[in-house]
């Protein structure tokens, strides 16, 4: 008994210190055979540490799943590194409902407890709140839109707000990061426009309505300018004109005499 009141207060107290070491959604819905990616970001002092992927209610019963160690998968799920973006992606194919329940982003550290941050997933034949697509793709300056279909009933003291994953929220009009943003707001859906993108703006957000939230990865790209380029270096070299006089001098002999 003793035991297991140690190993519970040892959970408690890695989840409260590893709150802001890595950062996931809480609580997702996903349809019956569906997938999804789950991205955590992590703090860059991991950048070079073993990911894995783990299930289990409690952090000291945690059972790994699935590592990040190069071509370790299986049929149903998988963990990528985004170093560059300190992001661990996870993702969960053809989901079942047995497969329901909580994970957690993990990350290993050698010579100490390792660090772990969890999340709850939801299987179910009629989800509470999803999106066509986890991707969106706009143009620097340009807009993008995103639909959170949430098609049952929600009360209206339910929150609902779109936020990027390792920052701040907006409710109804506002910015982040300097982006414009719009929610456009029914019983049926939450729809966000983005609009004055910018390459930085590229990475995860979640819309969110109650307690459960939804991942999409915003990319933005500068087609435009790529294009722009692409023109110029295509376009036939016409040389400038010779605004010289005429030299009417006879030419050197040189090899393209003949002689």
């Amino acid at each position: 008994m003793m035991t297991t009141l140690r190993l519970l207060l040892l959970s408690f107290i890695i989840i409260i210190s590893d709150a802001d070491k890595i950062t996931t959604i809480k609580e997702v819905s996903v349809r019956e055979g569906q997938s999804i990616i789950i991205p955590c970001l992590y703090d860059p002092i991991y950048e070079s540490h073993l990911k894995y992927l783990c299930s289990g209610y409690m952090w000291a019963f945690c059972k790994p799943k699935v590592y990040s160690k190069p071509q370790e998968t299986n049929s149903k799920m998988s963990i990528t590194d985004d170093r560059e973006r300190r992001t661990i992606n996870v993702t969960m194919n053809a989901l079942s409902s047995s497969e329901a329940g909580h994970y957690w982003c993990c990350i290993e550290i050698d010579k100490a407890s390792d660090e772990g941050s969890w999340f709850k997933l939801q299987v179910t034949k009629d989800p509470e709140l999803y999106v066509e697509n986890q991707t969106v793709t706009g143009d620097v300056g340009q807009t993008v839109s995103i639909v959170c279909h949430h098609p049952h009933h929600h009360s209206s003291n339910e929150e609902m707000k779109w936020c990027k994953l390792d920052g701040n929220c907006v409710k109804n009009t506002g910015t982040l990061d300097r982006a414009s943003v719009q929610l456009i707001k029914t019983d049926k859906f939450l729809k966000i426009e983005m609009s004055n993108l910018m390459m930085k703006h590229t990475g995860w957000y979640y819309c969110s309505v109650g307690h459960l939230q939804m991942p999409v990865h915003v990319s933005v790209t500068n087609i435009s300018k790529t294009l722009r380029l692409r023109t110029m270096k295509q376009a036939p070299n016409n040389p400038a004109p010779n605004n010289t006089a005429p030299n009417n001098t006879a030419p050197n002999n040189t090899a393209a005499s003949g002689r």
